[in-house]
């Protein structure tokens, strides 16, 4: 679902920075960029995270994804990941 804008945009990064950081780390075969990382919480439990976004050449309306599971698990998280942003990118 494409939610509407809050608020009025607000640039976190210059366009330059954010350009390289896409490219940094982008998905090969597709105009999106990806990244995902793990974190542990004071008492030990894993937590996995994927990020996900459209590069700046996406013909379409731009896109974002955030995907946590409560385990250590970076590959099904990468999975996951990837065909929702593969689904949503889909005409």
């Amino acid at each position: 679902m494409i939610l509407p804008p809050q608020t009025e945009p607000v640039s976190m990064f210059s366009s330059s920075s954010a350009q390289s950081a896409s490219l940094m780390l982008a998905v090969p075969g597709m105009p999106a960029w990806q990244v995902t990382a793990r974190a542990w919480d004071a008492e030990g439990k894993a937590y996995t995270w994927y990020l996900a976004g459209t590069q700046q050449n996406w013909p379409g309306a731009p896109l974002a994804l955030a995907v946590l599971i409560e385990e250590d698990d970076a590959q099904g998280v990468s999975e996951i990941g990837t065909a929702l942003l593969q689904e949503a990118m889909q005409p």
